[in-house]
């Protein structure tokens, strides 16, 4: 089961300090109908970020006002949701994952980087 953790930049910024890998997925209510996750959490992938015990931190844009936009278009998300998974370590380049990205590559890069 995958223990889910408030997101807070500073908590990514700590992991990544620390080599911990980090993955976010960041969503709002109103999108893709009824599905706000947009397929970025299907049962596959909770299964590998609760095997490897990656920190999943889970990001509600529902209320977020245009300044938190800005901010993710920034690090190169530009809809959401999203599915981010960091690396780990100072260097490490952020993955983005979309709605319609298949569960095979999510599950590849969350092994690889805890690998």
């Amino acid at each position: 089961m995958i223990q889910w953790i408030p997101y807070s930049p500073d908590e990514v910024a700590a992991r990544q300090l620390n080599g911990e890998p980090t993955a976010i997925l960041y969503f709002a209510n109103w999108t893709v109908g009824a599905n706000h996750r947009g397929g970025l959490l299907s049962p596959s992938i909770a299964q590998s970020l609760a095997a490897f015990q990656l920190a999943v931190m889970s990001a509600d844009l529902t209320d977020a006002n245009s300044g938190d936009f800005q901010r993710l278009a920034e690090t190169g998300i530009v809809e959401i949701p999203a599915f981010v998974l960091y690396p780990g370590g100072n260097d490490s380049e952020p993955v983005i994952f979309l709605s319609g990205t298949a569960d095979e590559e999510i599950v590849a890069a969350i092994e690889h980087s805890a690998g």
